[in-house]
């Protein structure tokens, strides 16, 4: 039961730091396709602005940029 007890305590904290990661990387990415120029308006990018999410909202532009 402890084992069980420690995976059901780190797995929030995992999954928390993957997310911490990716959301960099992307906002790594974002900005060298700024630098580039070919970054699209955030606001007229279809499909960006649909979505409440952040993460959704980042990845959806660069999907645009590339």
């Amino acid at each position: 039961m402890p084992g069980v007890a420690v995976l059901l305590a780190a797995y929030p904290l995992w999954s928390w730091q993957r997310l911490e990661a990716t959301q960099t990387f992307i906002e790594e990415e974002l900005r060298q396709v700024a630098r580039e120029g070919l970054l699209p308006d955030p606001h007229t990018a279809a499909g960006a602005a649909r979505s409440d999410d952040f993460i959704q909202r980042r990845i959806e532009l660069l999907r645009q940029a590339t």
